[in-house]
C-alpha cells in the first residue's frame, strides 16, 4: 500500500534538487536552436543567391580561336543597272502611252525581262576545287554548275534599279559549300567582259541571305577604269542560346534568308497593308506583280520602317550567325584598252573567331551549388539522404515493435492530476 500511496504536500522550490526545467530552456537546447536558425538562414540565403543567377538565364561568351582546315564558301552578288527599253515594255503595255515613265512603277516580272548593262559575267572556281559537288559532272568549273544563280531586283538611291546575280546561294536549311583550306588560294574568280564603260556593284556575303546593295559591303566601280580587284573574305561565327536565356534566339530553318528574311517579311507586310507596294529596302523577287512606287506616284514605302521590323520582339536574333567581312586587298587600274575586269576573292589566311554563348550557370553547376549549401550549413550529404531513405523503407517493410513504457516516480507524480491516466497505468502494473 505504501508504494501506491499518492504523494502529498510536495513543495519544489527553485534551486532544489527536484526542480524540473523544461527542455527548451536548457542552455544546450538554446544553443542548438540558435545554430539551427543560423544554418537554416544561411542555406536559404545561399540557395536564393545561386537561384537568382541561374533563373535569370544570363549567359557568358566563350571565344574559340582556330585556324580552320575547312572553309565555308561565301556567296557573291554582281549587280548591273536595268535599262529602260520601250521596245520591250511595249510588249506588256498597250497602248504604248500607258508605259510608266519610271522603272520603279513597273511590276517585277516585267523588269526581269528588261536588259541590263552590257556586261558578260563569267564566274569560275579554281580547277583543283574537286570537293564541291557539281550539278552536271560533265561541265566545267563555272559557278552556276554548283548552285543555281539567284536573280533579285534592288532599289538603289536616285530611283535606280539594279538586277543582281547571286552565285553560291544556299537555303537556310542547307549547309554552305565547304572547301579545304590548302587546296587553292582563291574562293572564286569573276571575269566581267564589257565593250563600253559600265558601272558594276559587287559584294561578298553570307550564302543564306541576300542583302540590299546599299546595306552590304559593296564595291562599285567602272569597267573602263578598273582592270582587277582583289578581295579577301573573313568570317565571324556567333552561336546564341534559345529561350529562356536572354539571347532568346530562333533557328529560322523555314525562313528564306534567315532572320534577314523575317525582317523582309515584316517590311513587305507593312508595305502591302499601307498601299500595296514593295518596300524599297527589300530585294524583290523576279516573278512578283508588285512595284516599288505605285503607277500614280502617290504611294511608296521607303526605308524608314526597317528599324521597327528589326526589333527583337518581332524578329529575334538568329541562333547561328555567319558574319562575312570583305576587305579590299588591291586595285589595278586599266592601262590598256582591254575590256576585261577580273575580280578575285581570296580565301582567308588568318584565324577564325567563334563566339559561343553558354549559360552563365549550367544545370549541373546549379545542382552542385545547391547540394554544397546543405553540406556547408547543415552537414547533410548524399549519404545522409540515402541512409534516411533506407531507414524509411526499412520502417515500412519491418513489422512495428511493441513499445515498453518505463514509469518513474517523477512521471507518476505529474500524472497525479489525471486520475484516469494514473488508474490505467496502475491497472497495467
Amino acid at each position: 500500500m505504501g508504494a501506491n500511496k499518492r504523494p502529498e504536500n510536495i513543495n519544489i522550490t527553485p534551486g532544489s534538487p527536484g526542480l524540473i526545467v523544461p527542455s527548451w530552456l536548457r542552455p544546450l537546447t538554446i544553443l542548438r536552436v540558435s545554430s539551427w536558425i543560423l544554418c537554416s538562414s544561411g542555406v536559404i540565403w545561399q540557395i536564393v543567391s545561386v537561384s537568382k543567377i541561374y533563373f535569370e538565364y544570363t549567359t557568358r561568351v566563350d571565344i574559340n580561336i582556330t585556324v580552320p582546315s575547312r572553309l565555308s564558301m561565301p556567296a557573291i552578288s554582281v549587280c548591273l543597272h536595268i535599262l529602260y527599253d520601250k521596245k520591250v515594255l511595249s510588249k506588256f503595255y498597250s497602248p504604248p502611252e500607258s508605259i510608266p515613265s519610271s522603272l520603279a512603277s513597273i511590276p517585277f516580272h516585267i523588269l526581269y525581262q528588261l536588259p541590263t548593262s552590257k556586261v558578260k559575267i563569267n564566274c569560275t572556281v579554281p580547277n583543283n576545287t574537286y570537293e564541291l559537288p557539281k550539278l552536271d559532272p560533265e561541265k566545267g568549273f563555272e559557278c552556276e554548275n554548283y548552285s543555281p544563280v539567284l536573280v533579285t531586283i534592288h532599289f538603289t538611291e536616285g530611283i535606280n534599279l539594279r538586277k543582281c546575280f547571286t552565285y553560291f546561294f544556299r537555303n537556310a536549311t542547307t549547309e554552305p559549300f565547304v572547301v579545304h583550306y590548302a587546296n587553292a588560294k582563291d574562293f572564286f574568280t569573276v571575269d566581267l567582259i564589257s565593250d563600253q564603260n559600265n558601272s558594276v556593284s559587287i559584294f561578298v556575303h553570307n550564302p543564306i541571305e541576300v542583302l540590299l546593295v546599299s546595306d552590304a559591303d559593296t564595291f562599285t566601280f567602272h569597267t573602263n577604269s578598273t582592270a582587277a580587284l582583289v578581295l579577301s573574305s573573313s568570317k565571324l561565327i556567333t552561336k546564341l542560346l534559345p529561350p529562356p536565356y536572354r539571347t532568346g534566339c530562333e533557328t529560322y530553318d523555314n525562313e528564306l534568308y534567315g532572320r534577314t528574311g523575317c525582317i523582309f517579311k515584316c517590311l513587305k507586310d507593312n508595305a502591302r497593308e499601307r498601299c500595296g507596294v514593295w518596300p524599297a529596302s527589300v530585294p524583290a523577287d523576279t516573278w512578283g506583280n508588285f512595284y516599288f512606287i505605285s503607277p500614280d506616284g502617290q504611294c511608296d514605302y521607303g526605308r524608314e520602317k526597317k528599324d521597327e521590323c528589326a526589333q527583337k520582339d518581332i524578329c529575334p536574333n538568329q541562333c547561328l550567325n555567319l558574319w562575312y567581312t570583305t576587305t579590299l586587298v588591291s586595285v589595278q587600274k586599266q592601262t590598256d584598252l582591254s575590256n576585261l575586269t577580273r575580280i578575285v576573292v581570296r580565301r582567308p589566311s588568318e584565324v577564325e573567331f567563334t563566339y559561343i554563348y553558354v549559360p552563365k550557370m549550367d544545370k549541373i553547376e546549379y545542382f552542385c551549388f545547391v547540394a554544397s549549401c546543405f553540406g556547408i550549413w547543415l552537414g547533410i550529404s548524399f549519404i545522409d539522404f540515402l541512409e534516411y531513405i533506407i531507414m524509411l523503407l526499412k520502417g515500412k517493410l519491418d513489422p512495428p515493435k511493441p513499445q515498453i513504457k518505463v514509469l518513474t516516480p517523477t512521471y507518476i507524480y505529474f500524472l497525479r492530476d489525471r486520475p484516469n491516466s494514473l488508474r490505467s497505468i496502475m491497472s497495467i502494473m
